[in-house]
């Protein structure tokens, strides 16, 4: 079995230990064998974890997507106190959402959710697109009588 051995400690005769491919007569060292198997349980332990990982990336986005929503509809109130309305200014300019309120998350380069708005005269829905296909929530809706909305129920 020694002659399987990959690396091994030889002991030269000036007592200093040095690392030396050749196939060593003692038993320090690993089998290729035993290195592959090392590498056969991390994969398997990645395979199993890393689905795990992205859905949790994937909820965090959402809760950044969501608390965003929310902001936003705080912004359709005030702008409803200041109009009388949700669609118009009193002067006739529609309503917009402000630059820091149209996409998840707000700073950096990564976007992952796109925040629009509709409105009327007495009511209005914000929606939250993902940028990215895959999300089983899909587009996040919030309206004027606070009613969330998902594809999926545990989406909020």
């Amino acid at each position: 079995m020694n002659q399987y051995r990959l690396f091994a400690l030889q002991r030269p005769s000036s007592g200093r230990e040095k690392i030396s491919p050749s196939i060593p007569t003692d038993t320090d060292g690993f089998t290729l064998l035993e290195v592959l198997l090392v590498i056969v349980m991390v994969l398997i332990l990645a395979a199993i974890t890393y689905p795990s990982y992205m859905e949790t990336v994937k909820k965090s986005r959402r809760s950044d997507a969501q608390s965003i929503l929310l902001e936003a509809s705080q912004f359709a109130e005030r702008f409803f106190t200041d109009n009388k309305r949700y669609d118009q200014t009193q002067a006739g300019v529609a309503i917009a959402l402000p630059d820091s309120l149209q996409q998840s998350p707000k700073q950096g380069t990564a976007k992952y959710y796109k925040l629009a708005i509709t409105a009327t005269v007495s009511a209005y829905t914000l929606t939250a697109t993902p940028i990215e296909p895959g999300d089983r929530c899909g587009a996040l809706s919030l309206n004027s009588l606070g009613v969330k909305s998902a594809s999926d129920v545990d989406c909020w």
